[in-house]
């Protein structure tokens, strides 16, 4: 995130999530500007700022304990990935019962 008086960018991992507000007129933060070309400069000179200032590597790696003890509760996935088949046909039968499926 960058900000200044005017304006404050937030960037994300996909182009769709970026948001830029003018703080003058939308001081809630209602309204995302990003993809309005009446921004573009401000949008690319703050991107570039953010840029300079944070490291290229920046990005951290998530990490998964696979050592840690596991909650056993039927909510909680196991690590081998077991539960995705029973997850799959679960939606696959709730979309087939939804109403006006043909």
């Amino acid at each position: 995130m960058v900000r200044s008086d005017r304006s404050k960018l937030i960037l994300t991992d996909s182009r769709s999530g970026n948001l830029f507000f003018d703080l003058r007129q939308d001081p809630l933060e209602r309204n995302n500007l990003h993809s309005s070309p009446e921004y573009s400069d401000e949008v690319q000179r703050m991107t570039a700022a953010l840029s300079a200032w944070r490291c290229k590597d920046a990005k951290p790696q998530a990490h998964l304990d696979y050592n840690a003890p596991q909650i056993q509760q039927p909510n909680v996935p196991s690590h081998d990935l077991s539960h995705r088949n029973a997850i799959m046909q679960y939606y696959r039968d709730k979309m087939q019962a939804a109403p006006g499926r043909r």
